[in-house]
C-alpha cells in the first residue's frame, strides 16, 4: 500500500473514532466491520494499529472477545458506514500494548462520572444531557 493510500485510511479511521461511526475495513481481502475506539502505535512493534470492537465477529473458543487489534499497514481500504456506536461499557480507554495513543473515543464510565450522558437522535449530532441526581 502507498502512502497516500495508508493517509487516506488513517484519516477515515479519525474521522470514525471523531464521530463514533462503524467503519468498514478491508484487511488481507476480506471486509470486517468495526467499532473503532482507538488509534496509537503498538508498544512493542512501533507500528500504528487499530483497537476496535468487531461488529462481525461472534465470540467462541478460537476467537473468545469481539476486541482486535489491526495493524493498520494490512488495512488495504476503509470506508465509513452510516451506523454510529456508543461505548461499550467494558472500554477503559486504555490499552497497555498501545503506546502512545494518537486519538480515542472517551470511555462511558468517564460520562458517566461527569453527569454528562452522550445523546444522539436519529438525525442529529451528539449532544450531552445533564443526568438528574
Amino acid at each position: 500500500m502507498d502512502i497516500l493510500q495508508k493517509d487516506i485510511v488513517l484519516r477515515t479511521i479519525d474521522a470514525a473514532i471523531g464521530k463514533q461511526q462503524v467503519v468498514q475495513i478491508k484487511l488481507k481481502n476480506t471486509w470486517r466491520t468495526v467499532e473503532p475506539y482507538l488509534v496509537g502505535l503498538h508498544r512493542v512493534t512501533r507500528s500504528p494499529v487499530l483497537y476496535g470492537y468487531c461488529r462481525d465477529v461472534v465470540p467462541d473458543y478460537k476467537t473468545p472477545s469481539r476486541w482486535e487489534i489491526f495493524y493498520l499497514d494490512e488495512v488495504d481500504f476503509a470506508e465509513l458506514t452510516s451506523y454510529s456506536f456508543q461505548p461499550h461499557i467494558d472500554y477503559t480507554g486504555r490499552m497497555e500494548s498501545i503506546q502512545p495513543v494518537h486519538r480515542r473515543i472517551k470511555p462511558l464510565l468517564d460520562e458517566l462520572a461527569t453527569g454528562c450522558w452522550p445523546v444522539r437522535t436519529l438525525h442529529s449530532s451528539p449532544r450531552k444531557i445533564r443526568l438528574s441526581r
